[in-house]
């Protein structure tokens, strides 16, 4: 996508934000620029469903339904960061 920008004359991050998707360490920080990302804590959502088959296994109930776990922004660039604190004030409230 960034690659598709950039041929299209389109600025990142100048013009546009791009924001990647599972925290993909090597690929975030491999980009041009620096990609920032969104960590959805996978190892915290393995183990919570690690116990719930564990529990099946064993007979026990599991509660159906979603299960909802933190999520944060992993920020490769102080830079990006200090867009992403500054960018709330450039939007009019309603």
């Amino acid at each position: 996508m960034i690659d598709a920008f950039t041929l299209g004359g389109v600025g990142v991050p100048e013009d546009v934000a791009v924001v990647g998707f599972d925290n993909w360490e090597v690929f975030a920080q491999a980009t041009r620029p620096p990609l920032t990302t969104i960590d959805m804590g996978l190892p915290g959502l393995g183990r919570s469903a690690g116990l719930a088959l564990l529990d099946l296994i064993d007979g026990k109930p599991v509660e159906p339904g979603v299960r909802e776990t933190p999520a944060s922004l992993s920020f490769v660039s102080p830079a990006a960061q200090t867009a992403f604190e500054f960018a709330p004030k450039l939007i009019p409230s309603r």
